[in-house]
């Protein structure tokens, strides 16, 4: 449906377009989308699946790259205690866990194995969490409902239209 015309400018509600442009809409919209609650998502869930083994927090800070690259993931930063043990876990220059290490009162540090591989592969699940929810905001039923939501209007062929240019 056309709502309006603007000199020889039609604009239409995404409801109204052909699918080939609710398509272009749709490509519009997700090229601009930054994901907002994402880095929230990846906290929660790191630190749930920590939590999940045990651990307590402290300190934590979540680094991540998700764009389907060579060297994307997730990784974090953080102090966790255990059964009395201190770890301290850093990430290293991309998103990957570097090391997990203990200190002992003088200072020295003793490496955890064992405990930077239950880390990496929580990084490894949260980085699969990660992609999971970006595949969903990316859906066509999310998309469209947020395009609707938002009231954008639209060319015939679905390139968007900025209230002012109306």
């Amino acid at each position: 449906m056309e709502i309006k015309t603007a000199g020889v400018r039609s604009v239409y509600t995404f409801d109204s377009l052909d699918e080939d442009a609710k398509e272009k809409a749709r490509d519009w919209y997700k090229e601009g989308n930054d994901y907002p609650f994402l880095n929230e998502s990846i906290t929660e869930y790191t630190q749930e699946s920590i939590r999940s083994l045990g651990y307590s927090i402290e300190d934590f800070e979540a680094f991540y790259s998700l764009s389907h690259c060579q060297g994307d993931g997730v990784a974090f930063s953080a102090t966790l205690e255990k059964d009395g043990k201190t770890y301290f876990v850093k990430n290293g220059r991309s998103n990957y866990i570097a090391s997990v290490h203990t200190e002992d009162e003088d200072g020295n540090e003793t490496d955890s194995l064992e405990v930077l591989k239950e880390m990496e592969k929580i990084a490894r699940d949260a980085t699969r969490a990660g992609y999971e929810e970006i595949a969903n905001e990316d859906s066509d039923e999310v998309v469209d409902d947020a395009i609707l939501a938002n009231d954008y209007t639209f060319t015939s062929e679905g390139k968007r239209l900025d209230a002012d240019a109306i």
